[in-house]
C-alpha cells in the first residue's frame, strides 16, 4: 500500500496525471486509503496555483478511478466475503 501512494505522490509532484489516475484506478479496486490522495492532490495544486490550469486534467485522472470505487461500495456488500461457504 505505502509503494501506491509513494506512486502517487510522485505523479502528483512531477504533474504526470496519467500515472496518477492510473495508480488511482488500481488503488480504488483494493482500499479505501488510495482516497486520501484526491484531496491531497487538489490541495496540491490550489497551493501551487496551478489548479484553473491543471484542474480538468487532474479531474480526468481521479474520474475512473472515483467511479469505479464508488460502484464497487454500492455493489458489494458490506462485511467480509468468505469464498468457502
Amino acid at each position: 500500500m505505502r509503494g501506491s501512494i509513494a506512486v502517487k505522490i510522485s505523479a502528483m509532484l512531477s504533474g504526470r496525471w496519467a500515472v496518477f489516475g492510473a495508480a488511482f484506478f488500481v488503488g480504488a479496486l483494493t482500499r479505501e486509503s488510495t482516497m486520501i490522495m484526491m484531496p491531497v492532490a487538489a490541495f496540491y495544486l490550489w497551493e501551487q496555483g496551478r489548479l484553473p490550469k491543471a484542474g480538468t486534467r487532474f479531474l480526468a485522472a481521479v474520474g475512473p478511478g472515483l467511479i469505479l470505487f464508488l460502484v464497487l461500495r454500492v455493489i458489494l456488500p458490506e462485511g467480509r466475503f468468505n469464498l468457502w461457504e
